[in-house]
């Protein structure tokens, strides 16, 4: 089903279906699959309520069952925060000076792969391998994401060669969780307003 949702929310999603949500009337599975499938079913809106909800605790008691995970998670977000705004204002001075423009693409389509970097935090080496990525670009796109009001960096430097640079957030289930419960969330959105459509 990763065509429809992430491979992590397909796992969630066969969990609660065999265990926690096995009661329920039709499977989380099947209804997010093809909502209007269920459409002409009597009391449909009660039945999405009420496994929308169960699934949502389901999620939360996964969340709270790693609890430590989140202080981890915290930690590493402030760390890229901190790792981003120095390599951001490294960046922007840097590129001012040699007249390269830094943009805020919404995306970037490009025929050639680029080599991938991941740093963990800034450092004069950092800073000089932004020099060199700098003196063969002709335009910098600034991909950073806010994450819980946290930045976590990526910069493409685009030139002959191209060069992605990322600031790394290591794994955590505590933020697999919350990404697959706003991906739950908005599914299960489209799907009533599809049933109210209909």
């Amino acid at each position: 089903m990763a065509d429809l949702w992430s491979d992590y929310t397909d796992m969630l999603i066969t969990q609660f279906d065999t265990g926690a949500g096995k009661g329920q009337k039709i499977s989380a599975r099947d209804f997010l699959s093809d909502p209007l499938r269920y459409a002409s079913q009597d009391g449909i809106g009660g039945l999405v309520d009420n496994m929308h909800e169960d699934l949502n605790d389901f999620i939360d008691n996964n969340i709270q069952a790693i609890g430590a995970l989140k202080t981890q998670f915290e930690a590493s977000l402030q760390k890229c925060d901190t790792a981003t705004a120095q390599i951001s204002q490294t960046i922007a001075s840097r590129a001012k000076t040699g007249k390269v423009p830094v943009i805020r693409p919404v995306s970037v389509e490009r025929n050639t792969p680029e080599e991938a970097i991941s740093i963990i935090d800034s450092s004069p080496e950092v800073n000089a391998m932004i020099d060199k990525f700098l003196a063969g670009s002709n335009l910098i796109a600034d991909f950073t994401k806010d994450i819980d009001g946290k930045k976590v960096g990526s910069w493409l430097f685009s030139g002959a060669k191209n060069y992605l640079v990322n600031v790394y957030l290591p794994y955590n289930e505590y933020k697999s969780l919350k990404d697959s419960k706003a991906e739950i969330n908005t599914l299960f959105d489209v799907a009533s307003r599809l049933l109210k459509k209909s």
